[in-house]
């Protein structure tokens, strides 16, 4: 083999193609899975920085005690780290913001991988105020969690109860919905308690679309949608919202967002035109009646204009 060649050789298996498609054993995926469950995946909600800066900016936040390799592949970075705690540690940071960018940091899974390109779920960490102490537990936090996506695990301060102001947990969150403010608990027959949310940042999301990344505002199918179902105000009055209302109108001290365009339909313009007061005028001497109720005749010297509101003129016998 050549000096580029790896050390594991590859085998001759007889391939199973059926209907064009080839075959893989189940087997063979979760085997392969299982190499890439380790690693920890970065990704931008917006457009990417450069490889270099990113890998440099990284290591610098997280500090590692053991070697972290870094890889691209397309717009996704994969973590691989040498040693279990500076994982954990790069987990317990999670996202975090380069160059005004945001950064998602997750385990690696099968979804990332499906869902290139259109992000549908994020982890983020949430805070939880005026808990009941009876709900602050792994199993409390489940229930609570669960009502804003897929609790994953609390912070170190909240599992030791060190720190009650507030629990910390991080929540993997979906596209579908909007983020909650608050959760009505029930913790007896005739009490409700409270619990606050404060998100220590939101990721953009369209739940039109179901993807991270964009705002609803900015979502095509969404303007569309508002386009089509048009609000009537008055007759012959409608809002128009139009996202791109401001680049042609200014932001209108509306801070740059998308402004509800008021538009009226013109009424159709209402021209008088006095009848000709002589029959037949047109056909005498060449003259000619314009759209306005002007004629014009054309003699071989010269033109002479006559304007029919004349006969609206006053005669001479009347005041």
């Amino acid at each position: 083999p050549p000096p580029s060649a790896g050390k594991e050789e590859l085998l001759y298996v007889e391939p199973q193609v059926i209907d064009g498609i080839l075959e893989i054993d189940e087997e063979i995926l979760e085997e392969g899975a299982k190499e890439w469950e380790e690693k920890l995946v970065g990704f931008f909600l917006d457009k990417k920085l450069p490889f270099l800066i990113v890998k440099d900016v990284i290591l610098k936040r997280w500090k590692p005690k053991g070697q972290v390799e870094v890889a691209l592949d397309g717009d996704i970075f994969y973590f691989s780290f040498s040693c279990v705690e500076d994982k954990k540690e790069a987990l317990d940071i999670g996202s975090l913001y380069l160059a005004g960018k945001l950064f998602v940091i997750k385990p690696w899974s099968r979804e990332v991988e499906k869902n290139r390109g259109a992000i549908r779920s994020v982890p983020i960490w949430v805070k939880l105020f005026n808990v009941p102490k009876n709900l602050w537990n792994a199993k409390g936090f489940s229930r609570q969690g669960s009502n804003i996506g897929k609790p994953l695990f609390m912070d170190k301060m909240t599992e030791t109860k060190t720190m009650l102001t507030y629990a910390r947990i991080c929540v993997e969150v979906k596209a579908e919905k909007e983020l909650p403010e608050e959760i009505q608990v029930k913790i007896n027959t005739c009490k409700v308690a409270t619990v606050s949310i404060e998100y220590p940042w939101k990721p953009l999301l369209c739940t039109k679309c179901q993807v991270f990344g964009q705002s609803m505002l900015n979502c095509e199918r969404s303007v569309e949608h508002q386009r089509i179902q048009i609000e009537t105000q008055k007759p012959g009055q409608f809002i128009m919202r139009n996202r791109n209302f401001n680049k042609f109108h200014g932001n209108g001290g509306n801070g740059g967002k998308p402004t509800n365009q008021v538009w009226t339909r013109p009424k159709r313009a209402q021209i008088w035109r006095p009848r000709n007061q002589e029959k037949g005028e047109g056909s005498k001497q060449g003259v000619q009646s314009d759209q306005l109720g002007f004629k014009t005749i054309n003699s071989a010297s010269k033109s002479i204009i006559h304007n029919c509101f004349s006969a609206l003129e006053s005669d001479g016998d009347g005041d």
